[in-house]
């Protein structure tokens, strides 16, 4: 079995209160949270499971640091593009329902750290990883 993505929620359109319009599509795997369980994971000696997502990781995030999304799709798809389904009314009438998360295209600096900080505990763990993750870039030459 494929690794995949470590889902932040699985559930998409749950309002923030009854009534409102964020009503946000959680059903992807964003970097931030998932480094939070990868730290877990490792912490509680799964490693091999952490292995397994370090290289989902690696493949989704592959190519040009600047292309990095803040989050994928649970098999590293990297296009979420957010559509309102005008036709549903949405939990207890919260509308719109939504599908896809158009933060797919946000830039958030903060992502890199976290994904160089995991990476680098993954390594103290004794998770082996490939020498040209840290030569990828100019980002991660000082880890």
């Amino acid at each position: 079995m494929r690794p995949r993505g470590i889902v932040a929620a699985p559930t998409t359109s749950l309002p923030e209160f009854i009534g409102g319009v964020r009503n946000w599509d959680y059903r992807f795997c964003w970097l931030r949270d998932a480094t939070f369980t990868l730290y877990a994971m490792m912490e509680s000696g799964f490693t091999e499971e952490a292995a397994a997502w370090c290289n989902w990781l690696l493949r989704a995030i592959a190519g040009s640091p600047s292309q990095m999304n803040i989050l994928y799709g649970l098999g590293g798809e990297r296009r979420l593009t957010e559509l309102e389904l005008k036709w549903l009314p949405g939990y207890d009438n919260s509308a719109p329902v939504r599908v896809g998360n158009a933060a797919w295209n946000q830039f958030q600096l903060d992502v890199f750290g976290e994904v160089c900080d995991v990476l680098h505990v993954a390594r103290r763990k004794g998770i082996a990883l490939d020498d040209n993750v840290w030569r990828c870039s100019g980002i991660w030459e000082n880890i």
